[in-house]
């Protein structure tokens, strides 16, 4: 029995069979590729955006999409919440923003940035997901990104997640860092 996929998912092919399953990705450009990963755990008690978990020796052209996931952590210490922030290359292009409860708790979650092509009057596309549990955050969700530049219009060659706090008495750590591309 064929697999059905709404027609908007596959470019007006509706049904999907085990014939022409492995020609979807080819046909639609519908793949996730892994650019690389960092998994070990960096942290920060600075009270200034610290560079954290840097993935770097990338081949991201300026034409694709980009899905970065890493999960986050602060400690107990102080009535204070920890932030993620992202750069591209070199450029900052989002300000670390509030992940955590502002309480005095350990918390932990998951931050997914998306960027959308870096092309000329397209460059400041992108969102920032966060969800975090534990201390003054269960299940405490954001969606913003803290825009302080257009994405760069160039390949990217380096994905760097920054942290960082507003009370020294409490650690931002960020851990399994992966970067993913689409479309292109």
């Amino acid at each position: 029995m064929p697999l059905y996929v709404p027609t908007a998912w596959v470019n007006g092919v509706t049904p999907i069979s085990a014939a022409n399953l492995n020609n979807l990705e080819t046909q639609n450009d519908l793949s996730f590729r892994e650019e690389g990963s960092h998994l070990v755990e960096q942290s920060t008690n600075n009270l200034a955006a610290t560079d954290l978990s840097t993935l770097g020796g990338l081949t991201i052209e300026v034409g694709e999409w980009i899905l970065i996931a890493c999960q986050y952590r602060k400690t107990a210490g102080a009535a204070n919440g920890a932030s993620i922030g992202l750069k591209l290359n070199a450029t900052e292009v989002a300000v670390p923003a509030l992940a955590t409860g502002a309480v005095n708790g350990a918390a932990s979650g998951m931050a997914y940035f998306l960027v959308g092509p870096r092309e000329a009057n397209y460059s400041n596309s992108g969102l920032l997901w966060l969800a975090s549990t534990g201390a003054g955050g269960n299940g405490w969700v954001a969606s913003h990104l803290n825009r302080t530049a257009p994405n760069p219009i160039a390949q990217i060659t380096d994905i760097t997640i920054r942290g960082l706090v507003v009370d020294a008495l409490i650690t931002v750590a960020t851990k399994n860092l992966y970067v993913y591309t689409f479309g292109g």
